[in-house]
C-alpha cells in the first residue's frame, strides 16, 4: 500500500505528464479566450479609475514627526525553518538540506507625507540572516548580512510638470540550485529619473498624463561573477481618463540588456527585449475592477533563439469594504534567463488581503504558471568542477516546466507598536530537466548528474515586528 508521501510524488509525475500533453496551440488559446473575455468586460464596464490594490495605508498613526518629516523605524526578529535550502529534486538520492532560519532586521522610513511642491521618501533596512544544520561550514558559508533602499524625490508632483529622481538598492540572500559553500548572493542597483506632463486644469491634473522615465541598472554576485549584468530601461506611460473613471493606459518599455561576459554557448547573450501594451483600468461596479491590457513583445537577441510574442495582463479585482481585497489575474511575458536566453511564462494567480477590526491582518496568494525556455542545448561546454568528467550534457533541448507558488502572512498587532507575524511559503517545480557532467558531449551511462529542474520547497517563518 502507497505511503502518503508516495502517494503525493505519484499525484506530481502524473500532473508533470498531464502538463507536457498540452499543445502550445492549445496553451495560446486559453490565453487569447481569457484576454478576449476581459476586453468584452472592460468595453462594458461603465466607470473606472484607479481600483484600490492594497489595504488602507495605517502609517499616519505612527512614526516620530519632526517639521513637515515622518521618521519611523521598525525591527523584526523571525525565526523559521527551510525544507530545502538548495531547490533539490524530491526524488533525488542525496537528502535536501534542512535548515533553521534566524532573521534579525532593523530599518526605518523618513518621508514628508504632507507635501506640495517637493515630495521625499526613504526606506532602508539591513538584515542579519543566519542558517543553523549539523554542517558548521554551510552555517557560515550560507550566513550572511543583506538590505535594500529606495530613495524617491519629486518636484513639482502636483503641477502640470513634474521630475522624479530614484534609486533601488538590494543585497539580496540566496543560495545556489545544487550544494555549496557558495552563495548565490547578488547586489542590486537601479537608479532613474521621471519627467511626467499632466496637462489639465489649474492644480495640473487633467485628462491626460505623459511620463517618461530612464534608469540604469546592475546586477553584481557576490561567488558567480560570470552572471554579472547592467541594463538600461527606458519608458513610456501614457494615461488618459476619457470618462471621469475609465483610463485607456498604453505601456512601453525599451531594455538594452548587456552581461558583463557575453557567451553564446552558455546561453548568456546581449539583448534589446522591447514590450509595448495598451488597455482599460475600469470599474464593472462600484465593488469590482478589471484592468486589461495586451500587447507585443520582442526579445533581440544579438545571438541564438530569438522570441517574438503577445503580451498579457488581466486582473479582476473585488473590494466589498476597504478592509478586504480579492483579486484574479492572468499574465503573459517573458524575462531575462541565467539558463538559455529567455523563458516566456502563461501565469494565473489569485490572492486576498483582509484586515478585520485593524488587529488581524491576513494576506494570502497563490499562482499556477507555464515556463517555457528558449531552445538551448549546452551539451559539450566546458565546466570547472569536474576534471575527471569536464562536460555538460542535458537530456532535452526544449525545456519546459509549470510551477505553483502559494504564501500566506498572518499579523496579529498585540499594542499598537508590537504585532506577531507568521507566514508560510511554498512552491512545487515540475520539471523532466536533467542536466549531468560527461567525458564527452553525449548523454549516455556512466554520466553524473548534477542538477535536476523540479523540486519542493516549504519556508515557514515567525516572529515580532516592533514599530515606532
Amino acid at each position: 500500500m502507497l505511503s502518503a508521501t508516495q502517494a503525493m510524488y505519484a499525484a506530481m509525475d502524473v500532473a508533470t505528464a498531464l502538463f507536457y500533453a498540452w499543445s502550445d496551440n492549445c496553451r495560446r488559446l486559453v490565453a487569447a479566450s481569457v484576454m478576449f473575455l476581459a476586453g468584452i468586460g472592460v468595453l462594458c464596464a461603465p466607470d473606472i479609475a484607479n481600483c484600490q490594490i492594497d489595504l488602507p495605508d495605517v502609517s499616519a498613526s505612527r512614526g516620530l514627526r519632526v517639521g513637515e518629516f515622518r521618521f519611523s523605524p521598525r525591527a523584526e526578529i523571525l525565526g523559521g525553518y527551510d525544507n530545502n535550502l538548495f531547490y533539490d529534486a524530491f526524488n533525488d538520492a542525496r537528502e535536501p538540506a534542512r535548515v533553521a532560519l534566524l532573521d534579525l532586521s532593523a530599518g526605518i522610513q523618513i518621508e514628508n507625507p504632507d507635501y506640495q511642491d517637493f515630495h521625499v521618501n526613504l526606506d532602508a533596512s539591513g538584515t542579519y540572516h543566519r542558517v543553523f544544520s549539523p554542517s558548521a561550514s554551510l552555517n557560515d558559508a550560507q550566513s550572511s548580512f543583506g538590505g535594500d533602499l529606495l530613495f524617491l524625490a519629486e518636484f513639482f508632483p502636483k503641477s502640470i510638470l513634474s521630475f522624479g529622481v530614484f534609486d533601488v538598492f538590494k543585497h539580496t540572500i540566496d543560495a545556489p540550485n545544487y550544494s555549496s559553500e557558495r552563495t548565490f548572493n547578488r547586489l542590486f542597483n537601479k537608479v532613474g529619473a521621471t519627467v511626467a506632463f499632466h496637462p489639465g486644469n489649474s492644480s495640473g491634473r487633467g485628462a491626460l498624463d505623459v511620463e517618461l522615465g530612464y534608469a540604469y541598472e546592475i546586477n553584481r554576485f557576490v561567488d558567480f561573477e560570470r552572471l554579472d549584468h547592467d541594463a538600461h530601461d527606458f519608458d513610456l506611460l501614457l494615461t488618459w481618463k476619457f470618462f471621469p473613471k475609465t483610463a485607456l493606459v498604453v505601456d512601453g518599455n525599451l531594455r538594452l540588456e548587456n552581461w558583463s561576459v557575453q557567451d553564446e554557448q552558455r546561453g548568456r547573450t546581449d539583448s534589446m527585449p522591447f514590450r509595448i501594451l495598451g488597455g482599460v483600468n475600469g470599474f464593472v461596479t462600484k465593488q469590482i475592477a478589471l484592468q486589461a491590457r495586451v500587447g507585443f513583445g520582442q526579445g533581440f537577441y544579438s545571438s541564438g533563439t530569438d522570441i517574438q510574442t503577445v503580451l498579457g495582463k488581466v486582473v479582476l479585482t473585488w473590494t466589498p469594504a476597504n478592509t478586504s481585497i480579492f483579486s484574479v489575474g492572468y499574465d503573459r511575458d517573458f524575462v531575462q534567463s541565467y539558463y538559455a536566453n529567455f523563458y516566456s511564462f502563461d501565469r494565473f494567480s489569485a490572492s486576498i488581503k483582509q484586515r478585520f477590526w485593524n488587529r488581524l491582518e491576513i494576506r494570502a496568494d497563490a499562482a499556477f504558471s507555464w515556463l517555457d525556455y528558449a531552445k538551448f542545448d549546452p551539451s559539450g561546454i566546458s565546466v570547472l568542477y569536474d576534471v575527471a568528467q569536464p562536460y555538460v550534457v542535458v537530456n532535452e533541448a526544449n525545456r519546459g516546466e509549470s510551477a505553483v507558488d502559494a504564501g500566506i502572512s498572518v499579523e496579529v498587532v498585540v499594542i499598537n507598536y508590537l504585532s506577531v507575524y507568521l507566514s508560510y511559503n511554498f512552491r512545487q517545480l515540475f520539471s523532466d530537466f536533467e542536466m549531468y557532467t560527461s567525458t564527452d558531449n553525449v548523454l549516455g551511462a556512466g554520466d553524473q548528474l548534477v542538477d535536476r529542474g523540479g523540486y519542493a520547497r516549504h519556508v515557514a517563518k515567525g516572529g515580532i515586528i516592533v514599530r515606532y
